[in-house]
C-alpha cells in the first residue's frame, strides 16, 4: 500500500495511508509520514509511539518536523537499548544527554559505552571507562586509553598488562602517550614471541634490547636472529650471530657472511659446506670474498643438480669445467644442456646434443639446430620430424578448421 500511493500516479493516497495506519507497522508508519506532502503526521507518530520500536521512534524525531521529541526519547530510554539510546543523543536536538547515558552506562555495552565517551560531548567519561575496565576486554581498553580524553590511562593500562597478551602490551606502548614501556616490555619478553620481542626492540623508546634480544637469541630461529642483528642499535651481535652459526640453515649462515660487517666467514661457511645445499654453496663461492671455492664447488658437483652445476661453471672463476660439464650431461636436463653449451665456452658440443636427441623434444631440437655452432643439423631434423609424425593428426585437423 505504501509503494503502490509512492509510485503509481493517481493512486487514492488517502486509503492506502489508512492501510499503512490501521496495520500498527512503525516502519511504513516512519516512512508515510517521512515521505509524502500531506500525510496525517500525527496519526502515523502515534503509532510509532505506541510499538515502542526504539528503532523508529529515533527516526521518527530525528527526521520528522515537529515531531513529539519528548514522546519519542521516552520510548527509546525506556527500550534500554544502548545503540538508539546513543543515536538519539547523537543525532537529535534537545535529548536528555543524561538519561540516556544512563541507559548506555548500565547496558554494558563494550562499543557504545566506548562512542558515548569518545563522541558525546559532556559524557561521564570515568563512568563509561569503568565497564570498559571491568569487562577486561583488551581491544576497548586499549582504545579508551588511546583516543578518549580523560581515561583513566592506568586503569586501562593495567588491564592490558594483566592479560599477558604481547600484541595489546605492544600496541599500548607504542600508541598511548605515558604507558609504562618496562611493564609491557616485560610481558612481552615473558610471551617469548619472537615476532613482538623483535618489533618491541626495534619500535619503542627505551626498551630492554638486551632483554628483547635473549629471547631471540635462545630461539636460535636464524631469520629472527639476523634480522635482530641488522635493525636494532646496541643488539648484541656476536651472541645472534653465534645462534645463527648454530642454527645450520645455509641461507641466513650465507646472509650473514655477506651482509655483517666483522661476521665470521669461515665460521659461517663451514655451516654452508655441511649443508650440502648447492644454492647456497654456489652463492657462497660466487659472492664472498675469500671462500674456499674447491669446498663448495664440491658440494655442487656432489649434489648432482644441472641447474647450479651449469651456473658454478658459468659464473666461478677457476671453476672445473669439465665436471660441472658430465653432471649436466648425465642429468638429461633439455634447458641446462641447451644453456651449458650455448653460455660456457669449451663446453663438448656434440654431448649436451647427443643428450637432447635422447630426450626427443622437438623444440629444444630445433634451438639447438638454430642457436648452436657445429651442431649436427641432419640429426636435429630427424628428432624434429620424428616428433611431428606423432602429431600428425593433430595438425590435419587444425589445416581442416583452416580452410
Amino acid at each position: 500500500n505504501y509503494y503502490f500511493a509512492r509510485k503509481i500516479k493517481g493512486a487514492d493516497i488517502k486509503s492506502h495511508e489508512q492501510v499503512v495506519i490501521d496495520s500498527k507497522d512503525p516502519e511504513y508508519n516512519y516512512y508515510f509520514a517521512h515521505n509524502f506532502e500531506g500525510a496525517d503526521v500525527k496519526t502515523h507518530e502515534q503509532v510509532v509511539i505506541d510499538s515502542k520500536d526504539p528503532k523508529y521512534n529515533y527516526y521518527f524525531a530525528d527526521k520528522i518536523e515537529r515531531a513529539d521529541i519528548k514522546a519519542h526519547e521516552q520510548v527509546v530510554i525506556d527500550s534500554k537499548d544502548p545503540e538508539y539510546n546513543y543515536y538519539f543523543v547523537r543525532d537529535v536536538k534537545g535529548a536528555d544527554v543524561r538519561a540516556h547515558e544512563q541507559v548506555i552506562i548500565d547496558s554494558k555495552d563494550l562499543k557504545y559505552n566506548y562512542l558515548y565517551a569518545l563522541k558525546v560531548k559532556g559524557a561521564d567519561v570515568r563512568a563509561h571507562g569503568q565497564v570498559i575496565i571491568d569487562s577486561k576486554d583488551l581491544e576497548y581498553n586499549y582504545w579508551f586509553a588511546y583516543n578518549v580524553k580523560g581515561a583513566d590511562i592506568k586503569a586501562h593500562e593495567q588491564v592490558v598488562i594483566d592479560s599477558k597478551d604481547p600484541r595489546y602490551n605492544y600496541d599500548f606502548a607504542y600508541n598511548v602517550k605515558g604507558a609504562d614501556v618496562r611493564a609491557h616490555g616485560q610481558v612481552i619478553i615473558d610471551s617469548k614471541d619472537l615476532l613482538y620481542n623483535y618489533d618491541y626492540a626495534f619500535g619503542i623508546k627505551g626498551a630492554d634490547v638486551r632483554a628483547h634480544g635473549q629471547v631471540i637469541i635462545d630461539s636460535k630461529d636464524p631469520e629472527y636472529n639476523y634480522c635482530y642483528v641488522f635493525d636494532v642499535k646496541g643488539a648484541d651481535i656476536k651472541s645472534h650471530e653465534q645462534a645463527i652459526i648454530d642454527s645450520k640453515d645455509p641461507e641466513y649462515n650465507y646472509l650473514y657472511a655477506l651482509k655483517v660487517k666483522g661476521a665470521d666467514i669461515k665460521a659461517h661457511e663451514q655451516v654452508v659446506i655441511d649443508s650440502k645445499d648447492p644454492k647456497y654453496n654456489y652463492k657462497f663461492a660466487r659472492d664472498i670474498e675469500g671462500a674456499d671455492i674447491k669446498a663448495h664447488e664440491q658440494v655442487v658437483i656432489d649434489s648432482k643438480d644441472p641447474k647450479y652445476n651449469y651456473k658454478f661453471a658459468r659464473d666461478i672463476e677457476g671453476a672445473d669445467i669439465k665436471a660441472h660439464e658430465q653432471v649436466v650431461i648425465d642429468s638429461k636436463d633439455l634447458e641446462y644442456n641447451y644453456w651449458f653449451v650455448n653460455e660456457i665456452e669449451g663446453a663438448d658440443v656434440r654431448a649436451h646434443e647427443q643428450a637432447i636427441i635422447d630426450i626427443k623434444d622437438s623444440e629444444y631440437n630445433y634451438r639447438y639446430d638454430r642457436d648452436i655452432e657445429g651442431a649436427d643439423v641432419k640429426k636435429q631434423k630427424q628428432e624434429i620430424i620424428y616428433f611431428n609424425k606423432s602429431n600428425k593428426i593433430k595438425k590435419l585437423i587444425k589445416n581442416l578448421l583452416k580452410k
